[in-house]
């Protein structure tokens, strides 16, 4: 069985690139262009994870994780906060809406794999992310980054890092 993933974004491109990639390594993915249907797919579907923008329309990405994270189905969901914003504001927002991770636009895949890799090995409440993760962290690196969306060069005072054991991922029991 593929894990699950959410994809909450008023950008197409966004989506199309986040759910290129994330099928291409397994995942079977869900859409959603703003944060109202987001909620609406996430309190009825099972999702193993929730990647979810900041700033959209009828919803905010914030609200979005609020309002999810007060529904029962939303307890156990690994979600994934991506902003434009570096700020430690929108961080402390989003950490306390109940993000558990975090992703600055824009970002590489290997970015975007060692994020879910992160957050999936310190929740542990499905196996099925790092299992992934794992088997396709090494691919990322030889098959290119694919998940620019600007020109613009990604600072290295914006970038929020991950602490990382080469490809060593503990698997949840």
């Amino acid at each position: 069985m593929k894990a699950a993933v959410l994809i909450v974004d008023d950008s197409p491109s966004a989506r199309r690139m986040l759910s290129i990639n994330l099928r291409a390594i397994g995942f079977s993915v869900d859409e959603a262009s703003d944060g109202a249907e987001g909620y609406s797919k996430a309190i009825l579907g099972a999702f193993d994870l929730i990647i979810t923008d900041g700033n959209m329309p009828n919803m905010s990405g914030a609200e979005f994780i609020r309002r999810f994270r007060a529904h029962p189905s939303g307890r156990d969901v690994s979600i994934i906060f991506v902003s434009a914003r570096s700020d430690e504001y929108a961080k402390r927002e989003a950490k306390a809406a109940g993000a558990i991770g975090w992703l600055i636009k824009p970002f590489y895949r290997r970015q975007l794999l060692s994020e879910i890799k992160r957050v999936a090995d310190m929740t542990c409440h499905d196996s099925r992310l790092g299992m992934l993760v794992e088997h396709h962290v090494s691919r990322a690196g030889q098959q290119g980054d694919v998940m620019r969306q600007t020109r613009a060069p990604l600072s290295s005072a914006g970038k929020l890092t991950c602490t990382q054991t080469g490809n060593a991922f503990r698997l949840c029991p």
